[in-house]
């Protein structure tokens, strides 16, 4: 009778304790997401590109990862890195497609210890990220698509502001 009543307790307590919840930090990073309140819920995060801190907007309903023309150009200049050719591409956005040309190029960011690579897309997105300079007070480097998101199995939690990315391939069995 005693075992019973003690595999129903622990049975009890199983199912009130998400064990994920408890070994989450062994299995995922948590990147920290900044908010601005005149902006609404849209997340930032800040990466480190070479030595210097680039901020960019995290963009679900974007597609690509895309960077502003003139940090792209701060960034192979300080870098020294080495652009593939130039493409055709078309931006999409709330006011219909935009025929530009692109180049591209292979970035690494980190932040502390934690390193990605990405592939991104340059444009003009000076007048798109016009108003958010102002209010962030800083240059918003650019936007960190899907591409990003779906290679790295990103989740962002609203409740505690941060993005959680898998240490290691666990869930995808």
């Amino acid at each position: 009778m005693t075992i019973l009543i003690l595999v129903v307790v622990i049975y009890n307590i199983y199912l009130s304790i998400d064990i994920r919840n408890l070994l989450k930090d062994k299995f995922q990073y948590r990147l920290p997401l900044h908010y601005y309140d005149e902006i609404g819920h849209t997340p930032f995060i800040k990466f480190t590109i070479g030595v210097k801190d680039y901020i960019f907007i995290i963009d679900t309903g974007c597609a690509d990862c895309l960077i502003d023309n003139k940090v792209f150009d701060e960034i192979t200049t300080i870098n020294e890195l080495t652009l593939q050719d130039k493409t055709d591409y078309t931006v999409t956005g709330v006011h219909g497609p935009v025929e530009s040309q692109t180049n591209s190029v292979i970035l690494e960011l980190k932040i502390d210890e934690i390193k990605f690579i990405q592939e991104f897309n340059s444009y003009d997105l000076s007048t798109a990220l016009l108003q958010i300079n102002k209010i962030i007070g800083s240059n918003c480097a650019g936007l960190l698509g899907t591409k990003f998101l779906s290679k790295n199995k990103a989740k962002i939690d609203f409740k505690h502001k941060v993005m959680l990315i898998s240490k290691h391939d666990l869930y995808s069995k």
